[in-house]
C-alpha cells in the first residue's frame, strides 16, 4: 500500500495476524506529500526497486526534487 501524506518517507509493516504475529507479506509505504500547513512544497518521490530473488524483495531510495527543497538559512554569527 502506498500513501503520499508525509514530509518524509516511512516504511513499516503495520498489520498483525489474529494470533498477534506481524504480517511480513504486507508493507506500507508513506511517501512525500505537500505540507499545506506551512506552505512548503515538499513533494519529492520514492524510487522502489524490486528484486524477486531477494527475501526482502523491495528496496527504497528517496529522490529529492531540487526545486521543491526548502532552503534552511545559515545561522547568523
Amino acid at each position: 500500500m502506498a500513501v503520499a501524506v508525509r514530509p518524509e518517507p516511512r516504511l513499516d509493516k503495520p498489520f498483525l495476524s489474529a494470533s498477534g504475529e506481524r504480517l511480513d507479506n504486507f508493507t506500507r509505504v508513506e511517501t512525500f506529500g505537500r505540507n499545506a500547513a506551512n506552505g512548503h512544497n515538499g513533494v519529492h518521490w520514492l524510487k522502489v526497486t524490486v528484486d524477486v530473488r531477494s527475501r526482502d524483495a523491495f528496496s527504497y531510495e528517496p529522490m529529492m526534487v531540487p526545486g521543491n527543497r526548502t532552503a534552511v538559512p545559515s545561522p547568523s554569527r
